[in-house]
């Protein structure tokens, strides 16, 4: 078994929640630098995701197959939901469309937290999710998706596409 596919393992036997911190200290980004790993995984998406382990993203990638497991579980709700296609537009999402009939959140450790102007005011980075005013039905649905997702482990969870493999 190569060294990834044992982090893998490992950090797959436990929700997002904890496997981030156990990967934290069983496969350190300084040791994933200095190793430089090339790898392939497939994502939680589905798709498949080429990379080496000296680069921050890819790292986190390798072991878990995501990135940033929040937006991904919000977004693929709402898309289930609504229809339409996701657009990911890069910093400062929400001091736009805020103003265009939306309601913003900030996507928290395992929930949505709505948006005020102290938010927009605060320089730290954050990852938002806005959705139109008309459809914030679909906001409690979203809640219970990451505080789901967040405390149990993903083996025992369907895939996000169906037919697809973690």
């Amino acid at each position: 078994m190569n060294k990834i596919k044992l982090y893998q393992v490992i950090c797959g036997v436990f929700p997002p929640i904890l496997s981030q911190s156990i990967r934290d200290k069983i496969f350190p980004l300084k040791k994933a630098r200095a190793l430089a790993l090339e790898f392939s995984k497939t994502s939680i998406t589905g798709s498949k995701f080429y990379g080496n382990t000296a680069d921050d993203h890819s790292y986190r990638f390798a072991v878990h197959g995501f990135f940033d497991w929040r937006n991904i579980i919000a977004a693929n709700r709402y898309v289930k939901s609504n229809g339409g296609d996701i657009i990911e537009i890069g910093a400062n999402v929400g001091t736009e469309t805020k103003e265009l009939d939306y309601r913003c959140f900030t996507i928290e450790r395992s929930s949505l937290k709505a948006v005020d102007k102290i938010d927009l005011d605060f320089q730290k980075s954050q990852n938002w999710f806005c959705v139109p005013n008309e459809k914030t039905d679909i906001i409690d649905e979203i809640q219970k998706d990451l505080l789901f997702r967040a405390y149990v482990p993903w083996y025992l969870l369907k895939p996000l596409k169906k037919g697809l493999s973690q």
